[in-house]
């Protein structure tokens, strides 16, 4: 599983289903995280962290990766520039993760 760190304000934001994507650069590194990663539908699993510790706070999601440009600047995402955008399609906490799969 593939797991992503994240500052504190999106990772609340997304724990409270405010925020529904991510963006992530258009780098060599994340396509290649990204593209291979997805199963049949077009989905992954993924882990945000909250930092960089091990016992930092962690959310577990479904996702869809799609390269294009961030069409929500109040999300962090560049409207002129192409990035990886995650779409969130379900979000667990690390003490609900029991039964996710």
């Amino acid at each position: 599983m593939l797991t992503l760190p994240i500052k504190k304000k999106w990772f609340d934001m997304i724990a409270a289903g405010e925020k529904l994507e991510e963006y992530r650069s258009d780098t060599p590194c994340y396509a290649a995280r990204f593209g291979p990663a997805m199963n049949a539908n077009g989905q992954m699993e993924i882990c945000l962290r909250n930092g960089y510790r091990a016992d930092s706070p962690k959310l577990y999601c479904t996702i869809t990766a799609r390269l294009r440009h961030g069409a929500r600047p109040e999300w962090r995402g560049n409207p002129k520039e192409p990035c990886w955008v995650l779409t969130l399609l379900g979000v667990k906490a690390e003490n609900e993760r029991s039964g996710y799969i």
